[in-house]
């Protein structure tokens, strides 16, 4: 994300650290643990809408431990229809930070995607929301990384793989 913010800096000008994130970690408590984000793809929503009580037991636990969980709009607008149907998805999306898809994430996401040789642009920004754990940025899969909750694991896996990050996959 440095370069991100660096290309656009009135964009991201005054954010929080946590927002401008997408490779660097944060540490969690006084003893200088990484922390864990977990990245939601729009199977973790679906997951959550059918009110299944494992993936509320995981979005709440990170937020007990003080680790916001992310997604990007693209992956909002996958699930979201609207109306009183979604108000799980709603009360779940109070304690999520939704990632603005911008043009830098965009083109973040097809480079990756030419590496990778595949075309799902929602899929390859979830992975560039992952850190590689380390806290440097450089995605080099030299720390324990982020998790990301998803149902496409075979293609997030060759994105991951592509992006050279180690991340987590969970399966919602």
């Amino acid at each position: 994300m440095e370069a991100f913010v660096a290309a656009n800096p009135q964009r991201y000008a005054g954010m929080t650290s946590r927002k401008k994130r997408l490779t660097v970690t944060v540490a969690r408590n006084t003893h200088d643990e990484v922390g864990v984000t977990l990245v939601l793809d729009s199977g973790a929503f679906v997951v959550l809408e059918r009110n299944e009580r494992q993936m509320w037991i995981r979005l709440k636990a990170a937020q007990v431990n003080g680790d916001v969980p992310l997604t990007h709009a693209g992956v909002l607008g996958q699930v979201w229809r609207g109306g009183p149907r979604q108000a799980r998805l709603s009360q779940a999306l109070g304690g999520i930070e939704v990632i603005a898809l911008d043009e830098p994430l965009g083109r973040a996401a097809g480079r990756l995607l030419g590496s990778a040789g595949t075309s799902d642009v929602i899929d390859a920004a979830v992975v560039l929301l992952a850190s590689d754990g380390d806290g440097d940025g450089d995605g080099d899969g030299d720390g324990d990384g982020d998790e990301i909750v998803t149902v496409d694991r075979s293609d997030i896996e060759s994105l991951a793989a592509a992006s050279g990050r180690h991340v987590e996959l969970i399966h919602p």
